[in-house]
């Protein structure tokens, strides 16, 4: 592609520079959606799954916890009988790819960490029992924000700079911001029961003898307002709540940036948005269903290849569960790591449409400079010093 630059200083005289545009470029300049793809190569690292893993333990174990101390059946899911598959897998992928791959489109997997908070949250409203409950809500929604908190910030690293960072780094981004990854959901949640405490007063009004009735049939109009709140407020959090998380993680700003970026890129932009989560629920679920096949494929050769030597009969029942059920969980902790990772990358797609900002853009965390910075001949002693510094330690 040619492009011409005129002079500044000399107008009549045109500069002709020929800048070379790769076909890959363009069609990622055409099409920035493409990025999402990158989410497995991302959400696959060591150091995701890891944090993936020991979220899905963690609450496992916390859950089972509670439910004990209040005399309630403990049940453990059974990542056990997954592995248990007698055919091998990606056979019927070979014989009939369509019919394979097609209910793997239409699940909704990917999205476990939501679905795991909604399902909980519904149980505390729902149960009659709601102590234990709302203690697994409380134990599940903050690993929930602190393994979001990890992966993305790791994965808005990785995605915009190429950068890998360490867990120790990202802990301690997450500690430093965690007033704001808090601040978020809690500014949505104080405005709800705000806007619902305006709505149970008109309740208390209409227990008043003889004029309630008539009190309550004037101002439903406001509390039909109020439901509008209600309702945007429900819709709104309910997707936005992990936009805040991976707000923090890129940005790095205070609560209220984070809450107002995702509720504003949520209805500014919800068709893009809700393209963005139909390709993140199909790409998903195919990812999920090639990790849950090598998973599997790993345990059968394993398996199969140690019972060469003949040692594996003599094993007692249930001696190797650990390492089955540890192994049948890697999915799982593969969907938190893919949630979260690419749910930075949406939210990098949908600032890049709405503000126009770069997708390399991100808050490396550096600390501020103290005094204005050394320029001119300072600055060039400096690095001469330096230089020579170096060249003397070589000689020696």
């Amino acid at each position: 592609m040619d492009v011409t630059i005129v002079s500044p200083s000399r107008p009549g005289l045109e500069l002709e520079e020929d800048f070379l545009l790769t076909d890959v470029a363009r069609l990622k300049r055409w099409l920035p959606w493409l990025l999402l793809f990158r989410a497995f190569r991302v959400a696959i690292h060591y150091r995701r799954m890891f944090v993936g893993i020991a979220f899905v333990w963690l609450v496992i174990a916390g859950t089972a916890g509670v439910n004990w101390m209040f005399g309630d059946p403990v049940a453990l899911p059974d990542f056990e009988s997954s592995l248990d598959e007698p055919q091998p897998p990606f056979v019927e992928l070979l014989q009939n790819p369509w019919h394979e791959l097609s209910p793997h489109l239409l699940t909704t997997r990917a999205l476990y960490p939501l679905q795991e908070i909604l399902r909980q949250s519904w149980k505390v409203i729902d149960s009659e029992h709601r102590m234990p409950q709302l203690l697994n809500w409380l134990w599940l929604a903050g690993w929930t924000l602190l393994a979001g908190g990890l992966i993305s910030r790791m994965a808005a690293l990785e995605v915009t700079q190429h950068h890998e960072a360490s867990l120790r780094s990202a802990v301690g981004y997450v500690f430093r911001h965690a007033i704001s990854y808090l601040g978020g959901p809690l500014t949505v949640v104080c405005g709800f029961l705000f806007f619902a405490a305006l709505n149970a007063l008109l309740g208390v009004i209409g227990c008043i003898p003889g004029m309630g009735p008539y009190l309550i049939w004037l101002g439903w109009p406001l509390a039909l307002v109020s439901g509008v709140f209600l309702a945007m407020l429900v819709v709104g959090f309910t997707i936005s709540w992990p936009l805040m998380i991976c707000t923090t993680s890129t940005e790095g700003t205070d609560p209220f940036d984070g809450l107002s970026r995702s509720y504003n890129y949520l209805f500014v932009r919800p068709w893009y948005a809700l393209f963005l989560m139909l390709l993140l629920l199909m790409y998903g679920g195919l990812l999920l269903y090639f990790v849950e096949g090598m998973v599997l494929l790993t345990w059968q050769i394993t398996v199969s290849t140690v019972a060469m030597g003949g040692g594996l009969a003599a094993l007692p029942d249930g001696w190797l569960s650990f390492w089955k059920s540890l192994l049948g969980s890697i999915p799982l902790a593969f969907a938190v790591s893919l949630f979260w990772t690419a749910m930075t990358i949406v939210y990098l797609l949908l600032r890049k449409s709405e503000d126009s900002t770069p997708l390399d853009v991100v808050d490396m965390d550096t600390p501020p400079q103290s005094g204005l910075p050394l320029v001119g001949v300072p600055a060039a002693a400096r690095r001469e010093a330096a230089r020579q510094a170096t060249a003397d330690d070589s000689d020696s």
